[in-house]
C-alpha cells in the first residue's frame, strides 16, 4: 500500500483528533431528580421564609391547614403542581427526555384538577360582596422573585433543549409556589379575590415567560 492511501486512511483519524485534541472531559448533566431538587428545597424555604417571617401568616393557618378542606385541597395541588413541575423541569431540558416523555403527563394533570376546582368554586360559591387585598400583587413579587431568578440560571445552565417547554413548566411551578404563598399569608378567602387578585398575575406571568421564553430558556 502506498504512503499516500495510508494518508488518506488516517485522514478521518486525524480530523477527529483535531477536532477533539483540545477538548477536556466534560461531567454529564446529573439525574433530573437530583438535579432540580436543590432549586425545590431552596424555593419552598425561601418562600416560607419569607411567608413566615417576612410578610407574615394568616392569623388562621393552623386552622385553616388543620380543619378547613377546601383549603387543604387548594394547598395539596398547588403543591403537587409546584414540585412536579419543578422536577419535570429537569426532563424537559434534554433533548430525548431520558426517552420517558410520559413524565410531563404527571404537572399538567394536577393543573387540570387544580383549575377544575378553581372553576367549580366559582360557578357554585357565593360571589357577592367580594373582598380585595392589593397587597398580594406585591407580595407574590417578593414571594416569587429569587425562585424565578434561581430557576433560570439553572435552566439556562442546562442548556435547555425546548424553551417552550421550559417557560411552561417553570410557570407552573413558580405560580404554585407563590400561590401557596398567598394563601397562606392572605385571610381572604373570596374566590373572586382568589381568582383574580391571587390567580390571574401569574397566568400574566407565564404570557410573560412565554414571549421571552427563546432568550431566557435557550442556549
Amino acid at each position: 500500500m502506498s504512503n499516500d492511501s495510508k494518508k488518506e486512511n488516517k485522514g478521518p483519524e486525524d480530523l477527529i483528533s483535531k477536532l477533539s485534541g483540545d477538548l477536556e472531559p466534560c461531567e454529564p448533566l446529573k439525574h433530573p431528580l437530583k438535579r432540580m431538587a436543590p432549586w425545590v428545597i431552596i424555593a419552598s424555604l425561601y418562600v416560607a421564609l419569607v411567608a413566615f417571617f417576612g410578610i407574615g401568616v394568616r392569623p388562621d393557618i393552623w386552622d385553616m391547614l388543620i380543619h378547613n378542606h377546601r383549603f387543604q385541597l387548594d394547598i395539596g395541588l398547588a403543591t403537587m403542581i409546584y414540585l412536579s413541575s419543578g422536577f419535570v423541569l429537569g426532563w424537559v431540558n434534554l433533548p430525548d427526555m431520558r426517552q420517558q416523555p410520559w413524565v410531563v403527563a404527571i404537572p399538567v394533570v394536577f393543573l387540570v384538577l387544580f383549575i377544575g376546582n378553581i372553576l367549580f368554586r366559582l360557578f357554585t360559591e357565593n360571589l357577592a360582596n367580594p373582598n380585595y387585598d392589593m397587597i398580594c400583587f406585591p407580595h407574590s413579587v417578593y414571594l416569587t422573585v429569587i425562585p424565578l431568578g434561581y430557576l433560570i440560571f439553572l435552566i439556562r445552565k442546562g442548556c435547555p433543549a425546548c424553551h417552550k417547554k421550559s417557560a411552561l413548566f417553570a410557570t407552573m411551578a413558580i405560580s404554585a409556589i407563590g400561590w401557596i404563598g398567598l394563601r397562606f399569608t392572605s385571610p381572604i378567602d373570596h374566590m373572586v379575590h382568589i381568582f383574580f387578585v391571587q390567580f390571574l398575575p401569574f397566568i400574566a406571568l407565564g404570557i410573560l415567560l412565554g414571549i421571552l421564553s427563546a432568550k431566557l430558556f435557550r442556549w
